[in-house]
């Protein structure tokens, strides 16, 4: 089942425009499965919007984005019902041998937290130091690769980070948007992300392998001039992504 999202401002683009940009619908399934952003989900989905429209503008395309489940994402992907998809699907060779991938206009690996007065910027500061993660979660797999740290695992993040900010650990990884949902609030001024993701998880906008390279082309370029004007952390602070 497809159901057409109306996406703000292009109709107004459109008409004010004086040659008619290219044309892309794009699939999207709402609930972002197998990802779980619980509150955030309908953050997600509007942030996710907002690129669109952005984009739109910048690289004088228009997009229809259009609803469908996630059993038949990329069903309709792959029987060309649209032209692309927004997916969380990791770009690994077996998956870039079928699709061809835009860089992630939303990253959601882990990041690395440590307290506001630390200048530590990566893990290469942390040998022989305790670093806290969720259990079970894949980022004990990165500490894991230096056998130096000394891996602390809580139940949740709020345990986590009240034990970084009492110093019983000096560094945390947590997902980007879980971090920033604590740090930017809870523990503002306390805390800080100090690192970029550290895996390359995130969503991005997919096509059919070398399908529509000028459509990926112009997507990364259209975010990379958002990130560069300062509108890109405008639409991430509108939707409560980041403070």
């Amino acid at each position: 089942m497809l159901a057409k999202l109306f996406i703000p401002c292009m109709l107004l683009f459109l008409c004010s425009c004086g040659s008619t940009p290219s044309s892309y619908e794009i699939g999207v399934d709402p609930s972002w499965y197998p990802l779980t952003f619980h509150k955030q989900q309908n953050s997600i989905l509007g942030f996710s919007t907002d690129i669109l429209t952005q984009v739109s503008i910048k690289e004088d395309i228009s997009f229809s984005l259009l609803e469908t489940n996630w059993d038949s994402l990329l069903d309709g992907l792959n029987s060309q019902k649209y032209q692309a998809v927004l997916t969380s699907l990791t770009p690994y060779n077996f998956n870039q041998s079928v699709y061809s991938f835009s860089e992630p206009f939303l990253p959601l690996g882990p990041v690395l937290i440590v307290p506001l007065a630390s200048s530590e910027d990566s893990l290469k500061g942390f040998s022989g130091k305790s670093v806290g993660v969720i259990e079970d979660s894949p980022e004990i797999l990165i500490l894991e690769k230096d056998p130096t740290i000394l891996i602390r695992t809580y139940e949740n993040a709020s345990s986590l980070l009240t034990d970084l900010v009492a110093e019983s650990i000096q560094a945390g990884l947590l997902p980007i948007l879980t971090a920033s949902a604590y740090v930017d609030h809870l523990y503002y001024k306390k805390l800080k992300i100090a690192s970029d993701s550290l895996t390359n998880q995130g969503l991005r906008l997919i096509t059919l392998k070398d399908k529509n390279p000028k459509l990926i082309e112009k997507f990364n370029d259209g975010i990379e001039k958002l990130k560069k004007s300062g509108e890109y952390e405008k639409l991430l602070v509108k939707w409560n992504l980041a403070n």
